[in-house]
């Protein structure tokens, strides 16, 4: 019985094969994947100790897609690292909202908040920030259910979908249970001050599970504020302060310090 051997491409050649890949592609996912190959390659010849002749230009990636080893190796400059502002990624201009009403004006001058324009957009909205400015990223969304196994689920797609292109950028993955609204309802937020009728509009169990319902129900018949921005005009400073202590804001302000410095 015959045997074939898998034929070994050479490195070098996979240089010029990649390259061609890199150009045929416009999806950012797949030539985050073909950077990547690239750089395994580029590392082969290096160690090798026998790579003599630079790529042709056909054969290289554009510059900001070049590993650091190559222009290492070549004694060439490399481009400037493109390094942006921490960016929390939201679901929308609500969330915004509540982060800006939430976060001391320092943090907010050293980080970015971008709404995605709904859960669905908010991995593609991470990757894509990544790939063009290079800078660190959080995804900041509502689980939708207290339910365990969806959330760790979500929680690992996400996470697998941005880990594909983030390489050495740093990530992270926060989430609200099941909404970040339930940050009102945690008992920091004295709401009996802020609605009248608080108590004849509030429905415990409701707080628990739909606290985004819950709130629209108080602005709707707890006699206060009838609109979200009033009502985190409403909030006193110690309670802003209280609130920055509890998860997710906690989550949020670690993550803004632990970044900011790179940028």
């Amino acid at each position: 019985m015959k045997t074939t051997r898998k034929s070994t491409v050479p490195p070098e050649k996979q240089l010029c094969i990649l390259a061609r890949e890199f150009r045929g592609t416009r999806d950012e996912q797949h030539r985050a994947s073909i950077s990547r190959k690239y750089a395994h390659a580029v590392r082969q010849l290096i160690n090798s100790k026998m790579w003599r002749r630079i790529p042709p230009l056909e054969d290289q990636l554009p510059d900001e897609w070049m590993p650091k080893d190559f222009f290492q190796h070549w004694s060439l400059t490399p481009p400037p690292t493109r390094i942006g502002k921490p960016t929390i990624i939201l679901e929308g201009l609500e969330d915004v909202a509540i982060l800006k009403a939430l976060l001391r004006s320092d943090l907010l001058e050293d980080c970015e908040l971008q709404p995605a324009g709904g859960q669905p957009n908010l991995a593609t909205a991470a990757r894509k920030h990544i790939l063009n400015r290079h800078a660190p990223i959080a995804i900041l969304f509502d689980t939708n259910t207290l339910d365990q196994r969806v959330i760790d689920e979500t929680v690992q797609a996400m996470t697998e979908s941005v880990e594909s292109v983030a390489g050495d950028i740093p990530f992270d993955i926060i989430y609200c249970i099941p909404h970040i609204e339930a940050v009102f309802f945690n008992g920091v937020v004295n709401l009996k001050r802020i609605f009248p009728e608080f108590e004849n509009a509030l429905i415990p169990e409701l707080a628990k599970t739909d606290p985004k319902r819950q709130l629209q129900a108080l602005f709707e018949n707890g006699g206060g504020p009838a609109n979200f921005n009033n009502f985190l005009d409403q909030l006193a400073s110690n309670e802003v302060k209280k609130l920055q202590a509890k998860d997710p804001i906690r989550q949020i302000i670690i993550f803004i310090k632990k970044n900011r410095d790179a940028a």
